[in-house]
């Protein structure tokens, strides 16, 4: 990525830095300032959203952008997810 954009400012210090607002790192990011003593940080990769994401059925238009790094997981075969 050859910019940075903050639509507020993220400098200074935090309790918590969290890199990546997937399932996991939103969940932990929320737990961890729920309580309201903790200051958090979540950094996700990527720049002002598409006109796409707010129409239904539109996500197809969203796949392989330049921040999806396409990773997949090992099939599992004791899940049904």
């Amino acid at each position: 990525v050859n910019h940075t954009i903050f639509s507020i400012a993220v400098y200074g210090e935090y309790d918590y830095v969290i890199v990546g607002a997937g399932s996991a790192g939103s969940v932990i990011a929320n737990r961890l300032s729920e309580t309201g003593y903790n200051s958090v940080l979540l950094l996700e990769a990527g720049g002002h959203e598409s006109d796409f994401s707010d129409i239904p059925g539109m996500d197809v238009y969203l796949q392989g952008l330049e921040f999806n790094w396409n990773y997949n997981s090992t099939p599992q075969t004791t899940s049904c997810l």
